[in-house]
């Protein structure tokens, strides 16, 4: 689960350490975003079944609070086709 846990260390010390510009920030998000991706990408086996299930109940929770974002379900599926199906690019 090192990916895994590479992945969360870097999204908590980037995110705490964004600028308080707005622009700055919302750039240093897309980088974020962008690392991220290219990190999981890299996940094992094991790692991509524990990144579907909880993108199964992040979907879950949503249907069930009545949370309909479009914004919200678009990244769900960016995360299911980007990270989790590399592949199918």
């Amino acid at each position: 689960m090192d990916t895994l846990s590479d992945a969360v260390i870097a999204a908590i010390a980037h995110i705490s350490s964004t600028p308080d510009d707005l622009d700055a920030r919302l750039d240093e998000e897309v980088r974020l975003l962008e690392m991220l991706t290219l990190m999981l990408r890299e996940a094992t086996p094991e790692e991509r079944e524990a990144l579907r299930e909880a993108l199964s109940r992040a979907r879950s929770f949503a249907e069930r609070s009545g949370n309909r974002n479009p914004d919200l379900l678009e990244a769900y599926r960016a995360i299911e086709a980007d990270i989790l199906d590399p592949e199918s690019e």
